[in-house]
């Protein structure tokens, strides 16, 4: 998950990413949580669907890994098949009639492209 910060790996595991009503929720109930609010904001700014039309699917880590941060589990061969990232042009893309927002540089976020 991230980068050597196993503090913060191991809130990720545990709270996964709910979004914001549910993270700020278990900052008051959970002291652990309270106590490390970079790893509060991680979950927030990480949340996954909050009716914003997309989703954030992961390959990169174990089924297990991913599942358990509430992200959705793609099979990295499956989708660098589909997505081949030789023929994505930063920015929107059309495949098989799905649009898709691609990251050549993920590290600089959206506002990279």
């Amino acid at each position: 998950m991230s980068r050597r910060r196993p503090t913060i790996d191991t809130l990720i595991r545990k709270y996964g990413y709910c979004g914001t009503p549910a993270t700020l929720e278990a900052v008051e109930d959970r002291p652990a949580l309270a106590g490390n609010l970079s790893a509060a904001a991680h979950l927030i700014h990480g949340l996954r669907k909050a009716g914003l039309g997309f989703a954030i699917v992961r390959g990169t880590l174990t089924r297990e890994e991913i599942e358990g941060a509430h992200y959705e589990y793609g099979d990295l061969a499956e989708y660098t098949a589909k997505y081949d990232p030789d023929k994505l042009a930063d920015g929107w893309n059309v495949v098989d009639g799905e649009e898709i927002f691609y990251i050549s540089k993920p590290g600089a976020g959206a506002l990279g492209v």
